[in-house]
């Protein structure tokens, strides 16, 4: 159909041009090259669309398969980065192919069919597996497919946000009415100022609505600790890892959970499991786990629970090659955008005026400071006040990976 449309198009043109020399003037002749130059085009670009629709239709089928495969096997030697590039890619990439496909079969009334192979070819009987791609079809497969990618997209982003500002805690309380004496529960929370109450909403929105949002003075508190809730965040955080040392915590915070669905909790070997010797590779139950994240037992907890022993907590392997949206959602956790006015004998005024952008990181995440300088190409660790460094690395990377919340006020003013 869109074919049939540009070679009438381009029949069209082809009138005009040839009865536009009989005019006196340019203006016809003109016009008629014109509209000869743009049918061309637009044939061309018909013509390569449908050909690559045609021979690569089966894509649609096959490509979010094979980049799930090859991210999932080869995911450490391509890292993560390698491995967000290509599951986004061919999202996008699927999705661009469906909208041909929308457009072919839904639109121009023109049904696909892949046959894959028979199963029953009789005289009277020809039965074989495939694929067809009818109205319907398609109708579902574009906005499926554009939500995916968006999803995944997306997905980046809020990861690293959680990287900056969310924590995975477990609480142990005392509580008569319990079994063993003692309450848990997992526990995940993001905490910021009530100016950016409305990035909470959208984190919330894009976890599937799950949790609360609750109001502490200047803060707004997003907690999550509901089953379905932890369930949700834990599979989104498995499919898009944190890049800092929180991804330890959340290992363990991922255990910690697993053994309260099982109801493990409720028992002595679950709650607080210590090994014959003192060895914590051997180390399970809560009270263990929690010994090794965050800030580790209170000093109740420790006097509750002498015997405790911590269990190892997982090596976290930092990528030396930052995606560039984490870095643009660790700056809106960390980061801070300032001016700074400071005396300066070699001024003419006196004073020198410096523009920062700083990021403060516990020392433990010392490698992922490292690693963010040297994806951002600048000379400094803390603060950057470079004006080249500022100009030439973080305006483009800010400028195409936008901030959110009040972070992009400070960063436009």
């Amino acid at each position: 159909m869109l074919i049939s449309i540009e070679i009438m198009l381009l029949a069209v043109a082809l009138l005009i041009i040839l009865s536009s020399f009989s005019f006196d003037d340019i203006l016809g002749q003109t016009y008629g090259i014109y509209i000869i130059a743009i049918a061309g085009a637009e044939s061309a670009i018909g013509l390569g669309i449908l050909v690559a629709y045609y021979r690569l239709r089966g894509t649609i089928i096959a490509l979010p398969l094979l980049s799930a495969t090859v991210a999932g096997f080869l995911g450490r030697k391509i890292g993560r980065t390698g491995s967000h590039l290509i599951t986004c890619g061919s999202l996008v990439l699927t999705a661009l192919l469906a909208l041909v496909a929308f457009y072919e079969v839904g639109l121009c009334q023109s049904p696909v069919s892949i046959k894959l192979m028979s199963w029953i070819d009789s005289e009277f009987l020809l039965i074989s597996w495939g694929f067809i791609y009818d109205s319907l079809t398609v109708s579902m497969l574009l906005p499926v497919l554009i939500v995916s990618a968006l999803v995944h997209i997306y997905s980046v982003g809020y990861m690293r946000f959680i990287d900056g500002e969310g924590s995975f805690n477990i609480f142990i309380s005392k509580d008569q009415n319990r079994k063993l004496g003692w309450r848990v529960q997992t526990r995940f929370q993001i905490g910021l100022h009530k100016n950016d109450l409305a990035l909470l909403q959208k984190l919330q929105q894009y976890l599937g609505g799950v949790g609360f949002i609750h109001p502490n003075k200047d803060l707004y508190l997003y907690f999550i600790d509901s089953k379905e809730g932890l369930r949700n965040l834990i599979n989104h955080v498995e499919a898009y890892p944190l890049q800092t040392k929180k991804m330890a915590d959340f290992l363990l915070f991922k255990k910690a959970v697993k053994l309260i669905e099982n109801k493990d909790h409720l028992t002595i070997d679950g709650l607080n499991q210590t090994p014959g010797g003192r060895d914590n590779a051997s180390a399970r139950g809560i009270v263990n786990l929690k010994a090794s994240m965050n800030q580790g037992l209170s000093d109740m907890l420790k006097s509750e629970f002498p015997n405790n022993i911590p269990v190892i907590r997982p090596i976290i392997e930092e990528s030396e090659n930052l995606d560039p949206w984490w870095i643009v959602g660790f700056i809106i956790a960390e980061g801070c955008f300032d001016v700074h006015i400071g005396k300066s004998a070699s001024h003419s005024l006196g004073y020198k005026v410096q523009l920062r952008l700083r990021i403060s990181q516990h020392v433990r995440d010392l490698r992922i400071i490292e690693s963010l300088l040297k994806t951002l190409n600048c000379a400094v660790v803390v603060t950057i006040v470079k004006f080249n460094d500022l100009t030439k690395n973080i305006l483009p990377l800010l400028d195409s990976h936008n901030l959110d919340g009040t972070k992009l006020q400070d960063y436009q003013s």
